[in-house]
């Protein structure tokens, strides 16, 4: 009986076990154990997994990326999108983990949430978003919690990292309007984290808007702050350091970065702050280089010589030593193998210094290499870039100038003179190829030592690394040739080169002796350049001899001063330049083609400038010299150009019309409007076509001799036009039509004129994309490709559902497709990482025959159906989405 009982309290223990836990289950209800069970299951389990992956995530990125020591610290540190997006698998399961957490777990009842972990879950889901750099969805999640958990234990930090995000993508005003809607909640929370955060991305708000002093006050909380993460504080102070060093407070930054350096920072922070404390030595600077040239010596400083020679040079410009400045800015370029940053600092100082100096050919060199090299991330990129393209195409044009000069002025030496200038210019020239040698020999020393001195340890020094050097040597020859190894290997003829010499001075009034040059004793082999720079010959080559070659040289010298004043005045604003410039034209060159054109450059100059004396000058040299000029008319009538541009619009509007009865047969309409636009509008651009419009028209009404007839006229007044050609390809037709009873044809479709040479592809990169893989079928299996996406996706693009198709576009070419991603931006996500993938794409990287695209919906149908067309999408391709 005893046994009875206790069996039936067992299955009602049993039952009533079984009732909770699936009572508990339910997400519609609030009761403590509906809540404890989902809050446990959630934190414990879903939750925890997607933490761990996010954890790994974060932590293999901030061992990859490399800080830019040159500027400021960010307080956070951010790779590339690449780069980012080779973690995605970890984000994704991150994002994939909260998701499912979410959907089974969160009780969300009349708006309000009561699985306490949900929020903490939402949270982890935006950060996963943020540092996958999808940041429009990570801001979608953080408004959602802002908006919908007001009473969770995550909204105030939900408002920092939407602010965080916001500066991301560069919404100043926006992620100000975050922080200061929670300041007060955050620096009150009990939860101090949530503090720390908030000084922290206020602190990078002011930052990035170089508001240094307001910076500081919050970087000095957050170092009051206690229990911050370790490497976190010691980031902070070396920040901090760097602000008091730019705003001139060495005392102050000295003491920060001796803080850093007893918190046992990385090698690189330890070594940084190291330098910047010598930098912050105000007295002697002798004891500064001697501690400088000691870690020069030091094998652990090998990859950091770039910084420690661009340290030496600050100390040598402060003590206005510009000679061993350069020669030591210029040891940090050389040195300088990893450190894009560095290089691209220096170089750009370089650049300008030998800008400054004249020295247009080592400048134009020293912008080339910042073109080159700078990095995507370094701080005002754009306007780096910019500004170094419009500073070397300036330096083309000064280097014009400097070698015409030159070559004029030897050309109109006698010989006696002209040999002792060359006999000066060749010994300076083996001067410096002695110097030159000399520096190699020393830098070979100095890499022989390094290389000793690194033996028993690999280093990473591109050059110790037989595979990398020859995969350089590789590259380097098909984009260069071969190159003699000396300086300026990347200009082809540097004959100009070495006429550069200013500490010659040559006599002013030198004799014209056009003759003994003409009957030089030595001939110069027609066709063939002399490239030895030791040979007399070498500079004799290129010197203007009849006045036919003075008269070109004087043309490339007044178009290089003309071009070169209007990017001082456009794109550099340097109106005193401009005006130096323009002013050098109109004295070495009175009357010439540009004279008119000039003098209004000059007039706009002087009157931006305030210079009323010199506005009138060349005003009136204006009116009087050229009254019938279009300058002349904007002088006197200031809105003359927006005459112009509004009669142009009209004309355009006008031809429109005009064309639109032309193609719905209205051809008695065609002939009197053109015949009115004829009269109307005197821009010969349109005027030729409404004339040739007009002509069809008449055949098309009158017939072919009517035709023929205004065609004549059509040729008549529009010689060695594209309308002139194409009226002539329509009276052969005529011609030899003329024994057929065919004369329709000439009245055809075919006879339009062409309103503009239209690509067959067109660029919409807010259309939907497809990648796209066009291979041979010898080179690679189509299955195995297939497959290869298929793991590919999975890993890299889990919560994303593709499709993948495969079709023969030729007879031995398949074609597979990717579908479909929302834009342009989607797509180049999806092709950058693939790009670079190995682990799937291997084979298909090493294929011969291989294209990976990404193309629109529009696009797509055209490539697919017009195969004669394929060809044309690579340029397109390249033009519209590789180069944008």
């Amino acid at each position: 009986m005893n046994i009875n009982i206790n069996i039936s309290k067992s299955y009602l223990l049993i039952y009533l076990i079984i009732s909770m836990t699936l009572l508990s289950c339910s997400t519609k209800k609030t009761a403590f154990v509906n809540k404890a069970y989902h809050g446990i299951t959630t934190r414990y389990n879903i939750y925890f997994n997607g933490k761990e992956s996010f954890k790994e995530a974060k932590d293999m990125l901030l061992k990859d990326i490399k800080d830019n020591y040159t500027d400021v610290l960010q307080v956070y540190v951010y790779p590339d999108k690449v780069k980012a997006m080779t973690l995605a698998p970890q984000w994704d399961r991150t994002i994939e983990k909260c998701s499912k957490a979410i959907t089974k777990h969160s009780i969300l009842v009349k708006g309000e949430e009561h699985c306490k972990p949900i929020d903490d879950t939402y949270l982890l889901m935006g950060q996963a978003y943020f540092y996958r750099q999808d940041y429009n969805d990570a801001l979608r999640i953080f408004s959602y919690i802002i908006n919908t958990h007001k009473n969770g234990n995550v909204w105030a930090d939900a408002y920092t990292w939407k602010a965080q995000t916001n500066l991301q993508l560069n919404r100043i005003e926006d992620a100000e309007e975050s922080l200061e809607q929670i300041r007060q909640t955050a620096l009150t929370h009990k939860n101090k984290k949530y503090k720390q955060h908030w000084e922290a991305v206020i602190a990078d708000k002011f930052i990035r808007k170089k508001e240094y002093e307001l910076a500081l006050n919050h970087l000095n909380e957050l170092e009051e702050t206690k229990f911050l993460e370790k490497d976190f504080k010691t980031r902070i102070l070396f920040i901090s350091g760097q602000i008091y060093q730019k705003l001139d407070q060495p005392e102050e930054a000295e003491k920060k970065y001796k803080k850093v350096l007893k918190r046992n920072p990385t090698y690189e922070m330890e070594f940084n702050s190291i330098l910047n404390m010598l930098l912050c030595v105000k007295e002697d600077k002798s004891e500064a280089k001697n501690k400088l040239k000691k870690l020069l010596k030091d094998s652990r400083n090998e990859a950091y010589k770039d910084q420690i020679f661009y340290v030496l040079a600050r100390l040598d410009f402060i003590e206005e030593d510009t000679t061993a400045g350069i020669r030591n800015l210029e040891a940090s370029v050389f040195w300088s193998v990893d450190n894009k940053y560095q290089k691209t600092v220096s170089a750009l100082e370089l650049a300008q210094l030998q800008f400054e100096n004249f020295n247009f050919v080592e400048s134009q060199q020293y912008y080339d290499t910042v073109l080159s090299i700078i990095p995507s991330s370094f701080p005002n990129y754009e306007d780096i870039r910019y500004r170094a393209a419009v500073l070397k195409e300036l330096v083309e044009h000064l280097i014009i100038i400097k070698t015409q000069d030159s070559l004029q002025r030897m050309a109109r030496m006698t010989e006696a003179e002209r040999n002792v200038f060359l006999d000066k210019v060749i010994a300076n020239y083996k001067k410096q190829e002695e110097e030159r040698i000399a520096d190699e020999e020393e830098k070979a020393r100095m890499m022989e030592n390094t290389k000793k001195s690194e033996t028993g340890r690999k280093s990473s020094w591109v050059f110790y690394n037989v595979t990398q050097a020859k995969l350089g040597e590789q590259e380097f020859k098909q984009r260069w040739g071969k190159r003699v190894l000396e300086d300026n290997w990347f200009i082809s003829d540097k004959s100009n080169l070495m006429l550069f010499t200013d500490d010659m001075t040559i006599d002013e009034e030198l004799t014209n002796d056009n003759d003994s040059l003409n009957n030089s004793k030595t001939k110069i082999t027609e066709g063939l350049k002399i490239s030895d720079p030791t040979n007399k010959l070498y500079y004799l080559q290129d010197l203007p001899k009849t006045d036919e070659d003075f008269l070109k040289s004087d043309e490339l010298i007044t178009s290089a001063i003309y071009n070169a004043g209007f990017i001082y005045f456009d794109e550099l604003n340097d109106k005193e330049k401009a005006a130096q410039m323009w002013g050098s034209l109109i004295e070495r060159y009175p009357n010439h083609r540009l004279e008119a054109p000039t003098f209004f450059q000059l007039y706009k100059t002087y009157k931006a400038l305030n210079n009323d004396e010199k506005t009138d000058y060349y005003k009136n040299i204006i009116l009087l010299k050229y009254p019938d000029s279009d300058f002349a008319k904007i002088i006197q009538n200031p809105n003359y150009y927006e005459e112009i541009e509004q009669k142009k619009k009209e004309t355009q509007l006008f031809y429109a019309n005009l064309y639109t009865s032309f193609e719905n047969n209205k051809f008695d309409q065609v002939i009197v409007m053109a015949d009115t636009g004829l009269s109307k509008y005197i821009d010969p651009d349109y005027r030729k076509k409404m004339h040739y419009l007009k002509a069809i028209a008449l055949g098309k009404i009158y017939g072919k001799d009517s035709l023929k007839n205004e065609l004549s006229r059509v040729i008549a007044n529009y010689p060695t036009t594209d309308i002139d050609t194409l009226a002539k390809g329509v009276l052969e037709a005529l011609k030899r039509l003329e024994f057929e009873d065919k004369e329709n044809m000439i009245l055809s479709d075919s006879t339009k004129p062409v309103e503009k040479n239209e690509e067959m592809f067109t660029y919409k990169p807010s259309n939907f994309h497809f990648v796209i893989i066009t291979f041979d079928i010898k080179e690679l299996k189509v299955d195995k490709l297939k497959l290869n996406i298929s793991n590919f996706n999975k890993e890299f693009f889990r919560l994303n559902k593709f499709d993948i198709s495969s079709f023969y576009i030729d007879n031995t070419l398949q074609m597979v497709t990717i579908s479909r991603f929302d834009n342009k931006e989607k797509a180049m996500e999806y092709y950058n990482q693939l790009k670079i993938n190995n682990t799937y794409f291997e084979d298909l990287h090493k294929t011969s025959k291989s294209s990976v695209y990404i193309i629109s919906d529009d696009n797509y149908n055209i490539f697919y159906k017009n195969k004669n067309k394929r060809p044309e999408y690579d340029n397109f391709f390249k033009k519209y989405y590789l180069d944008k």
